[in-house]
């Protein structure tokens, strides 16, 4: 079983990928008041970019990253952001609204939105990949998801 989320009609949205975009797509249906299964292989890497580009510089203003993550409440951004400063470690919130950062900081932003997505009652978070999609009935889809790990508050167990 999936959780009691997909015994209760299934989800509103599919959301493939734990990168940026994917996660920025939870946060927006999430707000929507939408049930989300969202798959990834691991959402402890955030996609590729938080794989592979940590160290790269950023050319976005600290100010627009800022808007767009306090935009999105179920990212639960300002209490993430609160606790790595109490660690000591230097965040997003602390660039001037006009200065850029590394994008280690954003990811490290995005990784906390994915954890706090993955609690959230509106999101079943799934470890694997799509392996096929396909039209069901009208406007339904039917994906299958491989190896999958049912992840979050919702589970009731691994399918």
């Amino acid at each position: 079983a999936l959780g009691s989320m997909a015994a209760q009609g299934g989800f509103d949205w599919l959301v493939v990928g734990g990168g940026p975009c994917g996660i920025v797509s939870v946060a927006a249906l999430v707000r929507r008041g939408q049930r989300v299964a969202w798959v990834d292989p691991d959402f402890a890497q955030v996609g590729r970019l938080g794989q592979r580009y940590q160290r790269v510089p950023g050319n976005t203003k600290a100010g627009k990253l800022l808007e767009g993550f306090r935009s999105l409440p179920a990212l639960n951004f300002e209490a993430s952001q609160a606790l790595r400063r109490a660690a000591g470690q230097r965040t997003v919130s602390d660039f001037s609204d006009e200065e850029t950062c590394e994008l280690s900081f954003c990811m490290h932003a995005l990784s906390d939105g994915a954890e706090a997505l993955l609690a959230n009652h509106a999101v079943q978070g799934l470890e694997g990949w799509v392996s096929s999609l396909a039209g069901a009935h009208g406007s339904e889809w039917r994906a299958r998801v491989d190896r999958v790990v049912a992840v979050g508050t919702d589970v009731d167990d691994a399918v």
